[in-house]
């Protein structure tokens, strides 16, 4: 072994000379095989857990595809169609972008797809993880427990099968770091910033990836004189490439929709300490691998460890700082467990393959099914159970309710060319109704996420429906009251009740869900 300057720190690596190096290069290579093992088990455990939730998606994925029906079949990026100005009430411009294209080439405009999309990014994300982990040297066996850990993590497979960008945006930003420590042997490239930029269309937070990234540079080209020269210059049109990029993007937007930012910025802001409690509750679920990876803190630094810590640091602390409304299960940090898994296995791999070679044993393999376990949290038929109620519990919602609920109204005479709705769960209902929708959160509504909610807002602007949530499971009797702050507001309004009347109900009761449909009297 021997010391090694490699940008920012001291590690140690083994020699190309020597028996214990001759030895760590016969384990490398003695691990190929069960690595390829261990991989091909992630993709089958990823294959078995998508399949068993397969049904689940959320109504939030709906919002996403319907502006993406908007702009495939009509070239209008915007919530409703016709309106100015337009709407931008997405989280993904590059989802729903690709969205539009699977509805553009395909007949009926079939969610289903989408999801497969999703599904096909997910299985991308665990080969990305296990290149980023060879990338980052870390020995063939270790570099496929990331991808194993994942496969069976039940955020990562929620969330891939749901239909949402997530498993895009978690390819992408894995892509874009492996993309990084590449340029640390090989010199810059000008398609990473490209890169890094997609990952920003991915998500708006994804920025922080790429601004973690140039911190460090930065660092690196102050404190090390040795850095600098012919490689500034290139840094600088690295630079350049994404800014380029960053604001033509923001000066289209102000073009088309008259606004920088998306309606949900207005919407969802920060909320006393709801942030860090949610980056708390994430480190607490994910903390068998937290621990492992902080043991590495001690050990020798590189250039890469750094990259990845302070990505993981920066990208925590955006979520800290924002409103995790709406990101349940850990929706908002499924790109943080890829992080985590690999700066865990990064130790694991020094503890056992470097430091102590000879003890590739059965005490190695109990510590990996231990945190295997911790990762499910159950056993295996516990954890399949878990997807498929979900998956099941989902798609009773979104089959029983919001797509009747979408069809039953698309299908009422229109009169003047055009019918209007209000509700609070706007995705699947106005993914199958082509009027024009009020969305009660302001998510996809100007007025109200620039003023507020408020009844006489939605019933001024006479909705010819106007949707509202159900309390409890008693049938409609015309005393009941709905529940949520908003419904029961309309519902108590005096305009509500004097120029509205109750139609019909959809409903589930497995779980209990329903809606209530109220039609303007004319």
């Amino acid at each position: 072994m021997k010391d090694v300057k490699d940008g920012v720190g001291i590690g140690r690596v083994p020699t190309d000379s020597g028996p214990a190096a001759e030895m760590m290069h016969n384990i490398k290579i003695n691990s190929l095989w069960p690595a390829l093992i261990l991989l091909a088990a992630a993709m089958a455990l990823y294959a078995v857990s998508v399949m068993a939730a397969g049904g689940h998606t959320i109504d939030d994925a709906y919002i996403s595809a319907r502006y993406a029906k908007n702009f495939a079949a009509y070239g209008q990026l915007t919530w409703n169609l016709y309106e100015i100005p337009r709407t931008e009430g997405y989280t993904s411009p590059l989802w729903v972008l690709l969205s539009s294209l699977v509805f553009f080439v395909t007949d009926g405009f079939p969610f289903r797809l989408i999801q497969f999309m999703s599904i096909f990014f997910g299985a991308l994300t665990l080969l990305m993880l296990f290149a980023l982990g060879r990338k980052l040297r870390i020995s063939p066996w270790s570099a496929a427990l990331p991808p194993l850990f994942l496969s069976v993590s039940l955020p990562f497979v929620l969330w891939s099968a749901s239909g949402m960008e997530n498993a895009l945006y978690t390819f992408l930003v894995l892509l874009g770091m492996y993309l990084v420590v590449d340029e640390e042997d090989n010199g810059l490239n000008y398609i990473t910033p490209l890169v890094f930029f997609l990952i920003f269309l991915a998500r708006t937070e994804g920025l922080v990836f790429y601004l973690s990234v140039v911190t460090v540079r930065g660092g690196k080209f102050l404190l090390y004189a040795d850095a600098r020269g012919g490689d500034m210059k290139r840094f600088l049109i690295w630079n350049a490439i994404f800014w380029l990029c960053f604001f033509t993007y923001l000066l289209w937007k102000l073009y088309y929709y008259q606004a920088v930012l998306p309606l949900p910025v207005y919407v969802k802001k920060p909320d006393g300490l709801a942030g860090f409690d949610y980056v708390a509750d994430f480190l607490g679920y994910i903390a068998p691998s937290l621990v492992l990876a902080l043991l590495g803190l001690k050990a020798g630094w590189s250039i890469r460890k750094l990259l990845l810590w302070v990505a993981l640091g920066a990208y925590l602390l955006a979520i800290s700082f924002s409103n995790p409304l709406m990101g349940w299960d850990f929706r908002l940090l499924v790109a943080a467990f890829p992080f985590i898994y690999l700066l865990a296995v990064w130790e694991l791999d020094r503890i056992f393959l470097v430091e102590n070679p000879h003890t590739l044993n059965g005490f190695l393999f109990g510590v990996i099914a231990c945190l295997l376990f911790l990762t499910v949290l159950k056993d295996p038929g516990d954890y399949l159970d878990s997807l498929r109620r979900r998956a099941a519990a989902s798609a009773q919602v979104l089959g029983s309710v919001h797509a009747p609920l979408g069809q039953w109204l698309d299908r009422q005479p229109k009169k003047a060319g055009t019918k209007k709705v209000a509700l609070a769960d706007v995705g699947a209902v106005s993914f199958y109704f082509d009027g024009e929708v009020i969305d009660f959160y302001g998510l996809n509504d100007r007025k109200i996420a620039y003023e507020g909610f408020s009844a006489r807002s939605v019933l001024e602007r006479n909705p010819d429906y106007v949707i509202l949530n159900s309390k409890n499971k008693a049938t409609f009797h015309g005393n009941d009251s709905p529940c949520g702050n908003m419904s029961d507001e309309i519902f108590k309004s005096e305009l509500f009740q004097k120029h509205y009347c109750f139609v019909t109900q959809f409903a589930t009761h497995k779980p209990f869900y329903s809606l209530w449909v109220y039609k303007r009297r004319h």
